[in-house]
Formats: C-alpha cells, sequence, structure tokens
C-alpha cells in the first residue's frame, strides 16, 4: 500500500483499526477475567494473531504517512535526526497504547501460546 489512499482515508482507518485492537485488548481481559486459565490461554494465542493482523494492516499505513504513526514507532528508518514532532493532524491519542498493548500481547503469546512472563 502507498499513498493512493488519501491520508483523510488513512487516518481514518488507523483510528478505527486502533479501536478494534483495543477491543480485542478489553476482550482478553475479559476472558482472563471470566474464564479459565486453559481458556485463557487459547484465546490470549489467537488474540496474539488479530494483533499480528491488526498491525498488518497498520504498517503501511504509517510507512505512507509516517506523520500518523504513534510517536516514537519508527516505520521509515530516517537517515538524519530529525526534531521531535508535535501530535499529528489526525486525532490519534490513543496510538501511544497501541505500542505498549502489542508488546504485550506478543510478550504473553509467546511461541505455542505460552506465557514468557
Amino acid at each position: 500500500m502507498d499513498k493512493d489512499i488519501p491520508k483523510d482515508v488513512a487516518c481514518e482507518l488507523i483510528r478505527e483499526l486502533l479501536a478494534s485492537f483495543h477491543s480485542l485488548e478489553n476482550a482478553m481481559r475479559l476472558v482472563q477475567e471470566r474464564c479459565s486459565n486453559e481458556e485463557f490461554k487459547g484465546f490470549r494465542s489467537e488474540a496474539g494473531r488479530v494483533a499480528g493482523g491488526l498491525y498488518l494492516l497498520l504498517e503501511p499505513l504509517w510507512k505512507a504517512y509516517p506523520d500518523l504513526a504513534p510517536e516514537g514507532l519508527v516505520v521509515n528508518p530516517r537517515k538524519k535526526k530529525q526534531a521531535a514532532r508535535g501530535i499529528s493532524d489526525c486525532d490519534l491519542s490513543c496510538t501511544g497504547r497501541l505500542d505498549a498493548g502489542l508488546k504485550r500481547i506478543r510478550r504473553t503469546t509467546a511461541v505455542n501460546g505460552e506465557s514468557v512472563d
């Protein structure tokens, strides 16, 4: 995917995909709180796959429009050091949690769904 998708559409897609990611996190909490540990492990494993799929949809959008990516997420290696940027023109205040959430899901969905915590 490249800049064929207009920036305003990319911005909206990113919001929707991040909302899906946060719903997935909430679903994982629900299963963890109300189901057996075995059920949670199975659900967490599949949720990790879904989170990975969401990332695969988000990454090309962030590469096309790096200013829409969460702060601190490097999608295009930069050759020159750039000054810190401000908040993007797209309201993505929740994106800071995405990177932490993806790390948490990756950490808890290690090989064969076994936790590495």
